[in-house]
């Protein structure tokens, strides 16, 4: 929260243990508008969704392989007082199983109105979130698939992910122009403004909070040219934007660190797996 390029230290302190088949990275929340020097949710309005309401039953997610299909079990390290983003891999399609400490569950969950976005619920009693079980669709990867993918944008999509501050330096566009130029289509897009990040910044802890009046992404593109995954994220954003690609900011955490031997597989997530992309 608040200005981003703030500096940072890294931490081993426990968050929470997931049980998952494989790694994957824990989205809690999405970002929709950037000002230069901040991100913001946007219309933030949630509204109470009782359990028995999911799986969703005006989405259809028949026509999927079963690998795509990933059951998820989150334990805290502390009990949770809630509030906190529900983490899971994908498209949340089942939440099951929110445990409390007196031994009952909690029957509702604050949802978004697209509902892929949920939060805990905030506890005023005695009784903490222990644990959750949460059943989610993965995102495709296929870069196969991915290059055949086409048609516009849906109205809002277009209207909510790809706005830019007014006042974006013009050689930020001028970039993202450049990187995108020799790609055949949007996927080959992205990949390309990636691996222009990737090989040309330097990740580090140890940054700053733009001096005052200038925007985030400039100062990290034209004059520091290092940072964190805030600083990698927000630029790969801005960048895709540039040139018409929506993209929004997500927070949560990486995959964490498996548990050797545990069955099913476990894996321990940190302070130091806080991740943005």
């Amino acid at each position: 929260e608040g200005e981003l390029g703030t500096p940072l230290s890294s931490s081993a302190e426990p968050i929470f243990t997931a049980e998952s088949r494989i790694p994957v990275y824990w989205r809690g929340e999405s970002y929709t508008y950037y000002d230069s020097r901040s991100w913001s949710r946007g219309n933030d309005d949630s509204i109470p969704l009782n359990l028995s309401a999911l799986p969703d039953k005006s989405a259809s997610f028949t026509g999927y392989s079963e690998s795509r299909i990933l059951h998820q079990r989150i334990q805290f390290a502390v009990p949770s007082s809630g509030g906190l983003p529900l983490f899971s891999a994908g498209r949340v399609l089942d939440i099951a199983a929110i445990q409390l400490t007196d031994g009952s569950r909690q029957g509702f969950v604050f949802a978004n109105k697209e509902k892929d976005s949920f939060r805990l619920q905030n506890l005023a009693g005695p009784a903490r979130v222990t644990e959750y079980t949460v059943k989610s669709l993965l995102p495709e990867t296929d870069p196969d698939h991915l290059r055949r993918l086409a048609g516009p944008d849906p109205a809002e999509i277009r209207n909510t992910y790809l706005e830019l501050p007014s006042a974006l330096p013009r050689r930020v566009s001028s970039l993202a122009e450049a990187i995108t130029a020799p790609a055949g289509g949007r996927y080959d897009a992205a990949v390309a403004v990636r691996d222009y990040l990737q090989n040309r910044y330097t990740y580090t802890l140890d940054t700053r909070v733009p001096p005052p009046g200038s925007d985030f992404i400039d100062d990290f593109l034209f004059e520091t040219e290092e940072g964190y995954c805030v600083h990698f994220a927000t630029a790969m954003i801005t960048l895709l934007r540039s040139v018409d690609i929506p993209a929004r900011y997500v927070k949560g955490f990486g995959p964490g660190t498996a548990e050797e031997g545990s069955a099913p597989q476990r894996y321990v997530i940190t302070q130091g797996d806080a991740h943005a992309w």
